[in-house]
């Protein structure tokens, strides 16, 4: 989904003539699919005492099948009908030029696409809060419930995100390094009360993601 699901809700957008509400739309979608964590990790714990890992993983399967078949009723804005003008649909190659040489031109532009290029990469920390929070001391049955005010705190930050577009580079970056600030001190801590440093990182890292794909 990634990149798809951008290109589909600007064109979408654009073509209902509310381009503008982008960043807001995208940051209650990004809100929406973080807090309804909440539930599935309560479902999560009992799961797992009832069936352990493999109950987990064919529960995983169904949940990738259903928005699967939930993608596919997504509505696509209709394209401009290309050749009208007698010229050619563009391939990849024109427009890729384009956005490197609208990057090379403009400072905004390149910050933005450096952004949208780097911040993904602390993602990949998602997928060690469980391991984290076991071996901060939290059981392994709970988890999940452990683990639900990072989700929630994600959530607050994407919603956010639409009246933070307006904010500076310079304060987006100062937010960013406090949260990644509350991360350290959470993983030198290693107790479960760090979790709560950890929330304040990524509710400052959904923010500033949704903030940076909007603007690029």
């Amino acid at each position: 989904s990634s990149g798809s699901i951008q290109a589909l809700v600007h064109d979408g957008l654009t073509a209902e003539g509310a381009g503008h509400r982008y960043a807001a739309v995208m940051g209650r979608a990004e809100a929406a699919a973080l807090a309804v964590q909440v539930p599935l990790a309560l479902v999560a714990g009992v799961l797992f005492e009832v069936g352990g890992y493999p109950l987990l993983g064919i529960a995983s399967v169904a949940v990738c099948l259903g928005a699967a078949g939930l993608a596919l009723t997504l509505s696509e804005a209709p394209s401009a009908p290309s050749g009208d003008d007698g010229e050619e649909e563009a391939g990849f190659l024109a427009p890729m030029r384009s956005g490197v040489a609208e990057a090379v031109a403009s400072a905004p532009v390149r910050a933005a696409a450096l952004a949208v290029a780097v911040f993904p990469g602390f993602d990949a920390i998602e997928e060690y809060f469980p391991l984290l929070a076991s071996e901060w001391g939290v059981p392994t049955g709970a988890v999940p419930a452990a683990l639900l005010a990072i989700p929630l705190a994600g959530a607050a930050g994407a919603v956010l995100a639409g009246r933070a577009l307006g904010l500076r580079g310079r304060t987006l970056t100062l937010a960013m390094l406090a949260g990644a600030g509350a991360l350290a001190a959470a993983l030198v801590a290693s107790r479960p009360a760090g979790l709560a440093g950890v929330a304040l990182f990524y509710g400052v890292h959904r923010l500033v993601m949704v903030v940076a794909d909007a603007r690029l």
